[in-house]
């Protein structure tokens, strides 16, 4: 049951005590993880900000990031795939299912050799089996999240309102729309926060 506890405190704990606010010095922390998260988005991904895709002299089918509240970054990998537009929309009250992987925000890419700080795939027992952990407390059972309700982390939450059934999804984020400065122990306090995730169920 510990790695699943670690998973309710890493999702939870914006529910039970919110954003109150920054400091100075949170506010230039802040401001730096922004920057970073920005710089990472448009070199290392090669995305672009909404505006710049939307632009009627940009590429089509343009690869873009989005805004969600200030501090929260979402790209959609599938969002020109045909027929997408025809699937169940998230929005306000919508109870969603989700496999999801969370990690550091480290300013390097995350491929199948990064392990996660939690997830719900069972697609990744092995691979975390293969890095010494022992998944046998894991819950690999679909994580849902009614939106607007505010049971999931401000930035996670934030990000699904507009996506759809069977969307996959990588959400960039400080940690003031994450979990805080110190709630989850293996994450060095002040971390940003990647979660990666495929909307499964719309209802």
């Amino acid at each position: 049951m510990r790695m699943k506890r670690i998973l309710q405190i890493a999702i939870l704990c914006l529910a039970v005590v919110g954003w109150a606010g920054c400091s100075d010095e949170e506010e230039k922390l802040l401001t730096s993880q922004q920057e970073k998260i920005r710089n990472f988005l448009t070199g290392t991904l090669k995305l672009k900000s909404y505006e710049e895709a939307m632009d009627p002299a940009a590429e089509d089918n343009t690869p873009f990031y989005t805004v969600h509240g200030e501090w929260a970054y979402r790209w959609i990998e599938n969002y020109y795939d045909q027929g997408r537009r025809d699937l169940p929309l998230v929005c306000q009250g919508s109870r969603v299912g989700l496999t999801l992987s969370l990690y550091e925000f480290t300013q390097k890419k995350i491929d199948e050799r990064t392990v996660p700080l939690f997830t719900n795939d069972p697609a990744m027992r092995d691979h975390l089996e293969s890095a010494g952990l022992n998944t046998t407390y894991w819950s690999f059972e679909t994580y849902y999240v009614e939106v607007g309700a505010g049971n999931t982390i401000n930035g996670l939450e934030l990000a699904l309102d507009g996506c759809r059934l069977n969307d996959r999804v990588e959400v960039y984020m400080t940690f003031s729309e994450a979990y805080g400065r110190d709630w989850l122990a293996t994450v060095a306090p002040e971390s940003g926060l990647v979660v990666m995730f495929t909307v499964n169920s719309v209802e």
